[in-house]
């Protein structure tokens, strides 16, 4: 009897049991609840199979049946139960939530809320609309957690580190029955492994967070120092600063290096004009560069200073003929050890690592999974922990009890240009050492790239040499082998016997951490580029074993990706063995001591089939005892071999086909290229100056920005079976390139690289035999230019050979009157002079006929070596630990060298100068360490961005010029339908922030009015901004920095999605039209004789954008994600994000391909919506850029390690971000039947059999590979 009179109630039971009678209550329990999760993803999978394709008659009925029930539920309920009512009838009826789900799934939004607009097929829809964005922990990232005890001083090196009763979390025992120690895990799981003893010292146990930041140098710290000669060789304070800022400036007058002048000299409270009265400028000079008369009064070392010396090479000059010896000058170089000394004793080495150990990651959110290993610093490689066992196992030297380490050397050598115009180059030679980290090398101004040879190049007079000895003019392969013979003899100089007995007994070093220790230099990679590469591997430029790391066969290249391609790379290694030297060695007794010549029948005979050459190695003669094989050194090269190398090929080739598919494709493909939105600061930059087809002046950072953005651009150009396979290649392509190029992987992404090179070499061969194929591809205009320069060249070099054997021709008269011409092939033949006039007035070669026809080759070096980055990054650490781009930077600094010198006798001027700004270098460091330096100047702070703090996640200015009038502002743009309801909903946004609670944005009607009013903006005032800096942390543990500028192209964002559906896409994404804050008062409650302070708030005004649900994309598919702009007439295509759930700045590029690429139906005339420069229209789709950089990449790879506190829970493993969760990217079966192994020979079918038949499983690994050979 108690409950008569009460209204009837509706309780809605969850799968889990648990009775509900609040729809409020109800949400928020079925988002946490496990049970409902699981029964959620069977009726997705069971609804999408039965609802696909969802028609519009469809959605229709549902809404019909959901009103109805609706309808129904309020005249049995009548009015609802106030959330606070705990008691439950007896006599509630249950309803069972299987339909009422299903219903949730057909229609996530209410009936009284969808347009009818709404509703087409192909419009983008915004997943549960009116839901704030997921709020994330924004973590700051740090360093390792520091080692649990580090050895004093006075603690014997050798000793192992005991813990007392240890853990088994905290000790374990390797395979070798070796202890090991584990450090604790930072915040993000991350933890070291050492091996039987800790370090002295921990690194990184004072790292900051700014040094975690690419944003921030660190200012150096304070120190004291002896100050009795602090400024030698400089006599006073005001010499030391003029020169410091001549030296280390820039070239050129500009504010910022006027400003240096002011701040850092002149304005200096010590300065006095009187002191530079009477210095000696010059001799200082002298001093800095090492060559002053008492080295042993300076405060720096002298002995790491340049050298110039000579080289001999013996050149054969054929039978009959004894070799004689020709000189090169101009060799400049710093004896290595010397250069170690130097470097590990300085301050920058107290941060250097010098035990090895193994970086491992355990996902706090998964306590209990297992650690995977972690991929990065070269100092946690596999080589640096071999390098420091086999060097623990040599017998120590006698009566030495110091530490022995190893200083990982890593060298890198190529030549450049010094300017834009003449011939002048400089041929450099760097080292940097892998105990330091990668990234303080890769920083400029840490000029950690030491400069140690600058090497000269064969001289013309080696032709006037050979001719005085023969009398005749020198072959090109004897040019050839000389100039193999000069770079092995300067590196037999270089590694001398100073350098032998450093390398093979050490060097006593005090390092920068204060410890003593006696240090090994071990050569662990040499980065170049191939032509480099072979000369200093002593093998052929493209012979028919092109690889300096196998002996592949040029035939077999194309198999990349298959399991005999991996098989053969390890069975087929280069061994630097007594076989080999004994074939060069005999080779070289043919042609020294026998004369035979470079290519005669007995050398090739010898050499040819392993594609090598008489040259004695320079590595392999000087220290094979302690670097067994070579050429593990030489490394893949991501610059020139991926980058302008594959990358390069794949899209030139790209663009013959656009020009043979006609129809203007070109046209449209540059078109496209130059609407495409620029990304970051310089991530992505602007395409719209010149066409991309025509492929001018392109740096490797340009071929990446263009493979970054290529996808979308070249959608549909083609024929759709055909764009079907070019779209497929070109995804496989950037995700491949994205792999290789992380800074940090672990177990799961070396796994998809493995997994992704074969489906790309699956690709690579379907697309040269299945389009390629059918179409025409000649040569673009810029190659025929090229092949037309080249025909001049060899035109003239043919006239000047005639010119110079007429000219020493003693009776043998060769046809003098015939002249050299070059045929439309390429061939030089000779003409009758009367022939000369028709010669040269032949069609030029840009003429269509003329042009020639390419084919797409795979059978280049620089495919190959994609199939060697899994072992190298296992072997020595990420690749931009030793990429060529590191090298092609510190090119920058001999460049603005040049301007210094006179032109003359430049590479010893270079070489000086280089002194003098490391000396004056380390004389700053010595100086502001002991007097700080002052702070920035007035100038140079106006003309930067103000420097956030690096662990505020964002940051908007603190004051506003440009104010908005509310009531004025909204009356002015009455007519613009982006401001409907802006004040209600800015309202609204601001009380769901103050109050925590979120479910008022889903229904924003059921706010009482009164709580509304009660939420008052002062002065009804708005300030507007136009830039907001927003920070966050990459997958790779470092602080980065987005910024969102309004009215620009970087005004778009992506956050956190809050789904109720584990398996709907992690993001959510918006354009931001507007960055406010306002002064909110909140008088909700409060006496009105109260005066209540304002609350500073900052929000953002943003455009949503929906996906497009019949749009398939992901891994799986190959396909980027498409989103669009909500239509403008439902109510959640416009609100409010609070700046604190941006997760960062996203890259939108344009659907180009849709057949209505822009539209005015989603939204009308709107000023504030789309800008000033077109109002009316929108591109119809976006594509979303998962490329744009390797961070980005990763948030949607999953498995980031410092993406742990912003990564949804369905975004945590790798392939398990997108609706395609948990599936392979391996091709179909459909697929796999049309594939040909070898180009018009073999098929798919034959190469598989062929696999099944070898001693190796075809399913099996590389990793497999390698553990079972």
């Amino acid at each position: 009897m108690a409950n008569v009179g009460l209204p009837q109630l509706q309780v809605t039971r969850c799968v889990c049991t648990r009775p509900f009678t609040d729809p409020g209550g109800y949400r928020r329990h079925i988002s946490v609840c496990d049970a409902y999760q699981t029964h959620q993803r069977a009726q997705l999978k069971r609804v999408s199979e039965s609802t696909r394709p969802f028609s519009l008659k469809r959605r229709r009925l549902a809404r019909v049946e959901t009103a109805a029930r609706e309808k129904e539920l309020q005249e049995t309920t009548g009015p609802e139960l106030s959330a606070d009512t705990a008691h439950v009838p007896e006599s509630a009826s249950v309803v069972d939530t299987t339909q009422e789900q299903e219903r949730m799934v057909l229609d996530d939004t209410p009936p009284e809320d969808i347009h009818p607009k709404s509703t087409s097929p192909r419009k983008p829809v915004r997943s549960n609309r009116g839901k704030l964005p997921a709020r994330y922990r924004d973590v700051a990232p740090e360093p390792v957690a520091p080692t649990p005890h580090a050895l004093s001083d006075s603690d014997e090196a050798s000793t192992p580190f005991v813990i007392a009763n240890p853990s088994p979390s905290t000790q374990t025992t390797s395979s070798a029955g070796v202890a090991s120690i584990r450090t604790d895990p930072n915040s993000f799981g991350l933890f070291r492994e050492y091996y039987g003893r800790l370090p002295q010292v921990d690194p990184e146990e004072e790292t900051e967070l700014e040094d975690l930041s690419s944003q921030q140098e660190k200012a150096p710290s304070h120190s004291d120092h002896d100050i009795s000669n602090l400024y030698a060789p400089f006599p006073n304070r005001s010499a030391y600063l003029l020169r410091t800022w001549y030296w280390n400036g820039t070239n050129q007058k500009t504010h910022a290096e006027f400003a240096k002048l002011l701040q850092g000299a002149i304005l200096d409270r010590e300065f006095n004009p009187n002191d530079l009265r009477d210095v000696n400028w010059r001799k200082i000079d002298d001093a800095l560069s090492g060559h002053g008369k008492d080295p042993s009064a300076l405060p720096f070392h002298t002995e790491d200073g340049w050298r110039e010396v000579s080289v001999d090479i013996q050149v054969p000059l054929g039978k009959n003929l004894e070799p004689k010896t020709f000189r090169v000058d101009g060799l400049w170089y710093r004896p290595l050890e010397k250069v170690t000394e130097t470097t590990f004793s300085s301050k920058q080495a107290a941060r250097f690592h010098y035990q090895p150990h193994r970086l491992f990651w355990q996902s706090p959110c998964a306590p209990n999974s297992t650690p995977i290993q972690v991929h990065g610093e070269a100092y946690t490689s596999e080589a640096f922990r071999d390098a420091y066992d086999e060097l623990q196992r040599l017998p120590p030297e006698p009566g030495c009890e110091l530490p022995r380490d190893v200083a990982a050397c890593m060298l890198y050598s190529d030549s450049t240009h010094l300017a834009q115009f003449g011939n002048a180059t400089l041929w450099p030679a760097y080292l940097s050492f892998g105990n330091q980290s990668k990234y303080e090398r890769a920083k400029p101004g840490t000029f950690a790239h030491h400069h140690i040879a600058y090497f000269p190049k064969l001289p013309d007079t080696i032709q006037d040499f050979i001719h005085e000895h023969t009398g005749k003019e020198g072959p090109a392969v004897l040019l050839a082998h000389c100039r193999r013979e000069l770079v092995h003899a300067i590196w037999k100089l270089i590694l001398g016997p100073d350098f032998k007995r450093a390398y093979h007994h050490g060097i006593v070093v005090k390092c920068g951490d204060g410890i003593t220790r006696r240090l090994y230099l071990r050569f662990f990679t040499y980065s170049a580029d191939y032509p480099e590469k072979v000369l200093l591997a002593s093998i052929r430029d493209m012979g028919s074993c092109p690889c300096p790391r196998c002996l592949i066969p040029k035939s077999e290249i194309y198999r990349l990706g298959q399991t005999c391609d991996s098989r053969v790379r390890v069975s087929h290694a280069r061994k630097d063995d007594a076989d080999r030297r004994s074939k060069v060695q005999a080779a070289r007794r043919f042609i020294y001591d026998h004369g035979h010549g470079i290519a005669s029948k007995p050398v090739e005979d010898l050499l040819k089939p392993q594609s090598l050459v008489p040259t004695e190695n320079a590595f392999s003669a000087c220290l094979s005892e302690f670097l067994p094989n070579y050429f593990d050194m030489f490394v893949p090269d991501l610059l020139h071999e991926w980058e302008i190398g594959v990358w390069k090929n794949l899209v030139t080739h790209l663009i013959r086909i656009l020009f043979a598919a006609k129809d203007s494709k070109v046209t449209e493909f540059n078109k496209r290229f130059r609407l495409v939105p620029t990304f970051g600061g310089d991530t992505i930059r602007s395409f719209a100056s010149g066409n991309v087809s025509e492929l001018k002046k392109l740096a490797a950072r340009d071929y990446e920005d263009i493979l970054q953005c290529i996808i979308p651009v070249i959608d549909r150009l083609l024929p759709p079976h055909h764009d079907k396979v070019v779209q497929d290649l070109l995804f496989l392509t950037a995700t491949l390139h994205a792999l290789h190029k992380l800074r940090m992987h672990t177990e799961a992404t070396l796994d998809a690289s493995e997994k992704v090179l074969k489906d790309f070499g699956h690709m690579l061969r379907k697309f040269k035999q299945v389009t390629c194929a059918e179409f025409d591809t000649r040569e673009l205009p810029k190659e025929v230019s090229a092949r037309h320069r080249r025909t001049a060249r060899k035109i003239a070099a043919a006239v000047a050979g005639s010119i110079s054997s007429k000219s020493t021709d003693t009776g043998q008269q060769t046809p003098s009157t015939l002249i050299p011409a070059v045929q439309p092939g390429g061939s030089v033949t000779t003409v009758a002079p009367s022939q000369e006039q028709s010669i040269c007035s032949m069609p030029t070669q840009s003429s269509t006929k003329q042009r020639l026809r390419k084919e797409f080759s795979m059978a280049t070096y620089k495919g190959h070596s994609l199939g060697d980055y899994l072992y190298t990054i296992k072997r020595f650490g990420t690749t931009d630990s030793f990429t060529t781009q590191l090298g092609e930077r510190e090119h920058r600094h001999s460049k603005a060298r040049v301007p210094r010198t006179n032109m003359q006798d430049t590479t010893k001027q270079l070489a000086q100068i280089e002194r003098r700004e490391a000396k004056v270098r380390e004389l700053r460091e010595r100086v502001e360490s002991t007097y700080p330096a002052p702070g920035r100047s007035t100038l140079q702070q106006e003309t930067q961005l103000a420097c956030i703090s690096l662990e505020q996640h964002h940051s908007i200015a603190a004051t506003s010029k440009k104010r908005l009038d509310i009531p004025t502002w909204l009356r002015e743009h009455r007519t613009d339908p982006a401001l409907t309801d802006f004040l209600s909903k800015l309202k609204v946004h601001i009380l769901a922030r103050l109050t925590g609670n979120k479910t008022i944005v889903d229904d924003p009607k059921s706010v009482p009015a009164t709580e509304l009013q009660g939420i008052v903006i002062k002065n009804d005032r708005l300030y507007s901004h136009q830039i907001m800096q927003v920070n966050y942390t990459t997958y790779d543990l470092r602080r980065d920095q987005d910024i969102i500028h309004v009215g620009t192209d970087r005004r778009d964002i992506m956050m956190l999605a809050d789904n109720d559906n584990p398996l709907a896409h992690p993001f959510w994404y918006a354009r931001v039209l507007g960055i406010y804050h306002a002064d909110v008062i909140d008088v909700r409650g409060q006496n009105s004789a109260r005066i209540v302070p304002s609350k500073r708030m900052d929000f953002l005004f943003v455009r949503w954008l929906g996906e497009d649900s019949e749009w398939k994309s992901g891994w799986k598919e190959r396909r980027l994600d498409q989103v669009g702009f909500v239509p403008g007439d439902l109510p959640g295509a416009f609100g409010f994000v609070d700046p604190a759930d941006v997760l960062r700045a996203c890259h939108l590029i344009p659907a180009f391909g849709d057949e209505e690429q822009r539209t005015k139906e989603l939204l009308g005339y709107s000023r504030i919506a789309r800008g000033d420069k077109d109002p009316e229209e929108d591109w119809q789709r976006f594509f979303v850029n998962r490329f744009v950089d390797r961070d980005m990449f990763m948030r949607y790879f999953g498995g980031g390690v410092g993406h742990t506190f912003s990564t949804p829970a369905n975004n945590s493993i790798a392939f398990s971000s997108d609706s395609d969760a948990q599936q392979s990217m391996a091709p179909n079966a459909e697929t796999e039947e049309r594939e040909a192994g070898n180009p018009g020979t073999q098929s798919v079918e034959e190469e598989i059999e062929e696999n099944n038949s070898d001693d190796y499983d075809s399913d099996c690994s590389v990793t497999d590979i390698y553990a079972q050979l």
